[in-house]
């Protein structure tokens, strides 16, 4: 079966995120970070937490000497545009070891 060609809108979500992998990668946690919206939340057992708390929750489990300690990738994107200026988008994260 043939895929449908993506929209530009599509592209250019995907494209963020790999972007966002490929900062990742590099060790550039401001580049990754600033596909964050600011006020962007995550939930912990404690509660809500802001971008802070986030990237200081990736400095200490996911980064060592400012790399790294896993390669970041993304795929299986599915793009659900939810109106002109809103998307949903799922896939899935990969983290694999590094030598760091």
């Amino acid at each position: 079966m043939e895929r449908a060609q993506k929209s530009p809108a599509e592209n250019e979500i995907t494209g963020a995120m790999d972007k966002a992998a490929r900062d990742w990668n590099k060790g550039d946690l401001n580049a990754y970070m600033s596909l964050y919206d600011d006020s962007a939340t995550m939930m912990l057992k404690t509660g809500r937490v802001g971008l802070d708390t986030i990237r200081a929750l990736y400095v200490k489990y996911y980064f060592i000497n400012n790399m790294p300690k896993q390669e970041l990738s993304y795929d299986n994107y599915q793009v659900t545009m939810l109106g002109k200026n809103y998307a949903l988008l799922t896939g899935t994260f990969k983290l694999k070891a590094t030598d760091a």
